[in-house]
């Protein structure tokens, strides 16, 4: 678990610009910050949608803002050659790591995508061949669980310092998920999100397959007064729960920066309450 990425409590992220322009992420990106985000990754074509290039707008942003942007490197559509001249632009621009991902397959009938790479193999060459640090993502288990832990424990050995896991609602399965990463050698940071409704909640549940509800939550939010609030209340509740064994990802919902403004303010109270 060594390296700077791992030194780190609390994260966001930052959807790329559709353009050239980088002027309205840098201010999404400064009110992060100033809430408290200390690293911030950057998603690769999010949704199969042409954005600013993943390590291009990462060098970009962590020159404006001030601290280490992270860029997706995404295996889908990129053959080793590809792969490796974009692990060295993040070397080259001052990165001090990336987001290994697998990359799913393109929206649209008939469109899967090609991979040369799997995120094993680029996770040992960010490592070893280019000498940048490596976080990979923590999938729970589920269909295919078996596969999906030995793949994970594979881009471990291969040089992976931290995993970031699906985004967590349940206390107690947050806290086994964080010794499971700490167990296998890598710092765990889980993700949380800020859910402000219990429809939201319940669109999350059905069209990202990595978010895990609960029925505890969707009824708490039913029942709020203020689900915005209850929302973040759920968030703190697990990080709580966490404390000590990991830090914590704050998930945007629709990759909107206010979203995350309220947990992150609530995380970095909690880790000054405790000298962090």
């Amino acid at each position: 678990m060594s390296g700077r990425l791992a030194q780190f409590r609390l994260f966001s992220e930052l959807l790329p610009p559709r353009s050239a322009d980088i002027s309205h992420t840098v201010l999404e990106g400064l009110s992060l910050v100033a809430a408290g985000a200390e690293a911030l990754f950057i998603p690769d074509a999010p949704g199969g949608t042409p954005r600013l290039e993943s390590v291009m707008a990462a060098a970009l942003l962590q020159r404006e803002l001030g601290v280490p942007c992270i860029p997706h490197i995404n295996c889908r559509d990129r053959n080793r050659v590809a792969l490796k001249g974009a692990l060295w632009a993040a070397k080259a621009a001052g990165l001090h790591g990336v987001k290994v991902v697998t990359g799913d397959p393109l929206p649209g009938r008939g469109v899967t995508g090609s991979w040369d790479e799997d995120s094993v193999s680029l996770t040992r060459m960010a490592y070893e061949e280019v000498g940048l640090e490596v976080v990979i993502g923590h999938r729970l288990d589920g269909p295919g669980s078996v596969d999906s832990q030995v793949r994970f424990l594979d881009k471990v050995r291969a040089g992976a310092s931290v995993a970031i896991t699906t985004p967590l609602l349940e206390p107690e399965l947050a806290v086994r998920v964080a010794e499971e990463c700490r167990a296998a050698g890598v710092r765990p940071v889980v993700a949380l999100v800020a859910v402000p409704s219990v429809e939201v909640l319940h669109y999350l549940e059905q069209e990202m397959h990595s978010f895990r509800g609960s029925l505890r939550a969707a009824e708490r939010l039913r029942l709020a007064e203020d689900p915005a609030a209850e929302g973040v209340a759920l968030a703190r509740e697990v990080a709580d729960r966490v404390g000590d064994r990991a830090g914590f990802h704050v998930a945007l919902p629709f990759g909107r920066a206010k979203a995350g403004i309220a947990l992150l303010q609530e995380l970095r109270r909690q880790g000054a309450s405790r000298g962090k």
